[in-house]
């Protein structure tokens, strides 16, 4: 649900690691996870490089590690009983979609752990059940215990919301119910996925109903702080620094004495310039990469950041101009990466159901 989330993911996993490791640790194994682990990495380098890309600029606040963290983290601390059922509301009032375990879910745990404490599971699988089970310990008590967090370094609390860790509560219960599915007799077993299908079909359909709409956002016609995050963390250092002056700014080209607006799509911007000298305008865009200036010719125009935060351009003639959101050229490999790892995948998918296709036909004839 969110990019922190991953580090979180690598925490359980090195849990679940160090739990089965004697399992885990062989020659086919090691190499599926390198396989697995390029072939993600590709498909999701349309992500993480460019993240990487504005990182190395050292300019967002989301890479630096906020003194707020801890009264975020205090404020979104949950009552166990939210950690079950869905969210109403949070602090600002908005409902939210949560991960959380369905009552059917529960149950399969139940009948699960019943079975683990009377020893009826093969010993091999008892340390499958148990290291999920202490993901979902680790997770409650992080989600509803604030002091635990003061003894944590700030990196991981960019969390901000502690709910997030809902995520592992509802994921370790459903492998362990699936699980439990197992320890029921056969002739129960459509019955109860009938029960599952219906079960989900009502929780979506309540869910979907609960969730709050909300207005869709027209960005020409709102203050630039609009459409910054909530917590203002991907906002540039500058920005960060000048938000009342973003609160306070118009939403247009400053100064706007000599320039004409002929269209403007957000992002984008095409207007003319009737000053006869070089001017420095600002742009009512955060400075992020990825942005392109032309003027009439097509010829590039330098931008930079200003002291608000923005965008910013010197352009030192009477000329239309067009300010477009293109992405960067790394941007544009990281496409093509991420488009690479697809296919990958798509291939070794369609080849590992080919070759049990194959298997299945000859086990047929014989």
């Amino acid at each position: 649900t969110h990019l922190v989330l991953t580090i979180y993911i690598t925490i359980f996993s090195i849990i679940y690691f160090l739990i089965l490791w004697k399992r885990i640790i062989n020659k086919n194994n090691i190499k599926k996870m390198m396989i697995g682990t390029i072939i993600t990495l590709l498909i999701t380098s349309f992500f993480w490089i460019p993240l990487l890309e504005h990182y190395i600029q050292n300019n967002y606040i989301i890479f630096i590690e906020s003194s707020k963290l801890n009264q975020t983290i205090k404020k979104e601390i949950l009552p166990v009983a939210k950690i079950i059922f869905p969210i109403k509301s949070i602090s600002n009032g908005f409902h939210t979609l949560m991960f959380y375990p369905t009552p059917l879910s529960l149950l399969l745990l139940v009948i699960t752990y019943i079975q683990l404490l009377q020893n009826k599971i093969e010993q091999k699988n008892k340390k499958y059940l148990l290291s999920f089970l202490l993901i979902i310990v680790i997770s409650i008590l992080l989600e509803t215990n604030s002091s635990i967090w003061n003894l944590l370094p700030n990196f991981l609390k960019n969390i901000q919301f502690p709910w997030r860790l809902n995520l592992f509560i509802a994921f370790s219960i459903s492998m362990i119910s699936s699980y439990g599915i197992n320890l029921i007799k056969e002739k129960y077993l459509n019955l109860i996925i009938v029960v599952i299908i219906i079960t989900l079909c009502i929780q979506n359909i309540y869910h979907g109903l609960s969730l709050k709409k909300q207005p869709v956002t027209n960005y020409l016609d709102t203050s630039i702080t609009e459409y910054i995050s909530y917590h203002e963390e991907y906002l540039t250092n500058k920005a960060k620094q000048n938000r009342f002056g973003l609160s306070n700014r118009p939403n247009t080209i400053i100064p706007n004495e000599n320039i004409e607006i002929i269209k403007e799509e957000f992002p984008n911007i095409v207007f003319k310039s009737n000053s006869k000298k070089e001017i420095t305008i600002e742009f009512p865009r955060l400075y992020y990469l990825g942005y392109e200036l032309t003027n009439s010719k097509k010829k590039k125009i330098k931008i930079s950041e200003s002291n608000q935060g923005l965008l910013e351009a010197k352009i030192n003639k009477k000329d239309t101009y067009t300010l477009k959101y293109k992405e960067t050229p790394i941007n544009h490999i990281a496409n093509i990466f991420s488009v690479i790892g697809a296919l990958i995948y798509i291939k070794i998918l369609w080849k590992r159901n080919t070759k049990k296709c194959y298997q299945n036909d000859e086990s047929v004839v014989k």
